[in-house]
């Protein structure tokens, strides 16, 4: 995937988010009843990042929140279906909400246009419009779908239109900040991007929200080449002593010795991904081991919204993405 594409497709995650915004306010989720479980079904890498984080969100609410490629066996007439995915002509989706509307339960779709998914969805699915001239293949915009329909129905009271729109101006004003016209020191996902090129990245989440948030990033880091892999912090505590770098040896001479033992291998970036409210506590806890940085967007984002930090810090991962592609 070229730069510009994987630029367009961050800078449109605040219009993606705005739009689910513009449903909820306009009462597209208005008729879901309170559910006794909500399944969100993805189909696709940027909606179950999506999915994941809105479960996590959703963790300890009035109901449980599920995410899932299929539709479970114990969805009923009590329960609530959130399709998400990209591909109107999706067969699992489409079943999946016909299955649902059969067996009784309220169900709700982020629009992927015209085909197969929306008609199995029938006319009592609440539908929200895509966005126009969106790129699609985001994370904010199945994220503000999945949270909009949720709220409605009473499952969470996390994300209310009047939320949305301001966490979609944060993610704009992130992308601006991010825009191919700025650069270093003052475009904060090119030196990110610089910094990540020609290395092997692993980033990690504060927890399972920011965990789906880092495996969105990883997906991007992949499109754009590099060798990317996403984990929660803990995992990456625990693995840490295998990858960290090992001290080189002194006496080693290639034109005597021959290659060193393995072979060249790309030097270590480790990225943690945090809050601002967690950002000093992570700092101490792995600060100071060599390669690993943490990374908190959201420390100076007006929005103290829970759901800002997520947001601003998918865009200019998504962002830093792009840059690793650039030439040095």
């Amino acid at each position: 995937m070229d730069t510009t594409t994987l630029l367009l497709r961050a800078a449109g995650e605040g219009a993606a988010l705005r739009a689910a915004a513009s449903a909820a306010a306009e009462g597209v989720f208005d008729r879901l009843p309170a559910p006794r479980a909500a399944v969100l079904i993805t189909r696709d890498a940027p909606a179950r990042h999506a999915a994941a984080a809105a479960a996590a969100l959703a963790a300890g609410e009035r109901c449980p929140v599920l995410a899932a490629d299929r539709l479970p066996r114990f969805v009923g007439a009590l329960d609530l279906v959130v399709g998400l995915g990209e591909d109107p002509g999706d067969p699992v989706l489409a079943e999946a909400l016909a299955e649902a509307a059969r067996r009784g339960a309220a169900t709700a779709l982020a629009d992927p246009g015209a085909g197969p998914v929306r008609a199995a969805a029938g006319p009592d699915c609440a539908v929200a419009p895509r966005p126009a001239g969106a790129p699609g293949g985001g994370l904010l915009g199945p994220l503000g779908v999945a949270l909009a329909a949720l709220t409605a129905a009473g499952a969470v009271d996390l994300a209310p239109a009047a939320v949305l729109a301001e966490v979609a101006d944060a993610a704009d004003a992130e992308a601006a900040a991010c825009a191919p016209d700025r650069g270093e020191p003052v475009n904060p996902a090119r030196v990110l991007g610089s910094r990540l090129r020609g290395r092997r990245i692993v980033l990690a989440g504060d927890g399972a929200e920011w965990a789906a948030v880092a495996g969105f990033g990883a997906a991007r880091l992949l499109e754009a080449g590099a060798a990317a892999h996403a984990t929660e912090v803990t995992d990456l505590l625990r693995a840490w002593p295998a990858l960290a770098p090992s001290e080189a040896d002194l006496f080693h001479d290639p034109r005597i010795d021959g290659p060193a033992a393995g072979g060249p291998v790309l030097p270590l970036e480790a990225i943690v991904v945090t809050s601002p409210e967690g950002l000093g506590a992570m700092r101490a806890r792995v600060g100071r081991l060599p390669g690993v940085r943490v990374e908190c967007p959201a420390a100076d984002v007006e929005a103290r919204h829970r759901l800002s930090g997520l947001c601003v810090t998918a865009v200019r991962l998504a962002a830093a993405a792009a840059y690793v592609m650039e030439e040095d």
